[in-house]
């Protein structure tokens, strides 16, 4: 049990209503849509690159691809980026090379119009900042160490007219039920991204699960 201002809820429509993967709208997917629609500003036909392919970024894979984005999908877990290719995004491997040249090769040498990064590391940061095309936003979602820092390219940032900005959720009460609507006409697909499922007394499991990355995040904890 939770106890949440009235404003921070939504209303599940019937068709939604007893699917325990929704429990992830209110926190991965909602996390998603405001670094896509509100930090972001995506627009159809932009190119989103996607550093990180936790449950966050996964979601915003599927949040972008949504906006009718072009997406590349940044990664090192497989099984993930196999996720990201089944939601249209195209996939770029760390341990395959450079991935800053994957991701220019991939958009004929411009960068992305917006790099939305996952997973609050110095090197990701560094990525993201290198990725992006001039012009171009970065979005910075993924949360470090309180107290640590990461270097920025400020010459780049400078000379190609990069916008970095962090974003650390959305709106709930403007927001949420915006993400319901898109799970409700199929353009978020939350079921292909959670489990595996465990009861309440096996939450240690779960945990363990989560922190050895053998399943997207968030694992649902059912009772």
């Amino acid at each position: 049990m939770a106890v949440v201002p009235a404003t921070a809820v939504a209303k599940l429509p019937m068709a939604l209503a007893n699917r325990p993967e929704t429990a992830m709208l209110g926190c991965a997917f909602l996390t998603a849509y405001g670094a896509v629609v509100n930090s972001g500003a995506v627009s159809p036909g932009d190119t989103v690159a996607v550093v990180g392919t936790g449950g966050v970024g996964l979601a915003t894979v599927q949040a972008a691809r949504a906006t009718g984005a072009g997406v590349i999908a940044v990664g090192r877990n497989p099984e993930k980026l196999k996720l990201a290719k089944n939601h249209g995004a195209e996939v770029v491997d760390v341990r395959e090379g450079d991935p800053v040249k994957a991701v220019r090769d991939l958009t004929g040498g411009r960068g992305a119009d917006v790099v939305i990064e996952a997973v609050g590391s110095e090197e990701a940061v560094d990525m993201s900042v290198e990725m992006a095309a001039a012009g171009g936003r970065v979005v910075l979602v993924g949360l470090m160490a309180v107290g640590k820092k990461a270097p920025i390219h400020i010459a780049r940032v400078v000379r190609a007219g990069i916008t970095i900005v962090g974003s650390y959720g959305a709106r709930p009460r403007v927001d949420l039920p915006k993400v319901i609507s898109l799970v409700g006409r199929g353009l978020l697909k939350p079921e292909t991204l959670a489990g595996p499922f465990y009861s309440l007394s096996q939450v240690n499991e779960a945990v363990e699960t989560l922190r050895l990355g053998k399943a997207v995040r968030p694992i649902i904890v059912q009772s």
